[in-house]
């Protein structure tokens, strides 16, 4: 079973999220925030990050950040409604400023919010999909 680790400050939100990948089968850990994420990170291992990129005490740039330094591999899905600012402005163009940046420093893939169940949980499967080194030769021979 895939361990997730799902980083969001919004509790209906956080509690969506949850509910969606556990029922995809996935073992979630949740974080109220970045650094509270980052507290779980360094005690456990997961399969794939979900971070959101607004969040108080430590943003998701700042946490991807750190998350890279800590381990490089693990993949990490950033998500984004928007800065609060940009969406009382009603200019959503920015949450596709935010989500390159998250990818130039890092994030495996990225979602902006809303999304529907199917969207996040094909998104999670592909990049775990990828994840997943190939057999080494073999490995490969003996199962077959």
């Amino acid at each position: 079973m895939p361990r997730i680790l799902l980083i969001d400050d919004d509790d209906t939100v956080r509690a969506m999220i949850h509910a969606m990948l556990k029922s995809a089968g996935h073992e979630v850990t949740v974080a109220t925030d970045g650094l509270e994420g980052l507290d779980q990170a360094r005690q456990q291992t997961f399969d794939l990050v979900l971070c959101d990129i607004f969040m108080p005490r430590l943003d998701g740039i700042a946490t991807l950040t750190e998350l890279r330094r800590l381990d490089d591999k693990v993949p990490v899905v950033m998500m984004t409604a928007g800065s609060p600012l940009a969406a009382r402005i009603g200019r959503r163009e920015e949450n596709a400023d935010y989500l390159a940046l998250a990818r130039s420093l890092g994030a495996t893939e990225t979602i902006e919010k809303p999304f529907r169940f199917r969207q996040l949980t094909g998104l999670v499967e592909q990049v775990l999909v990828r994840a997943v080194p190939p057999p080494l030769p073999d490995q490969a021979l003996a199962a077959q």
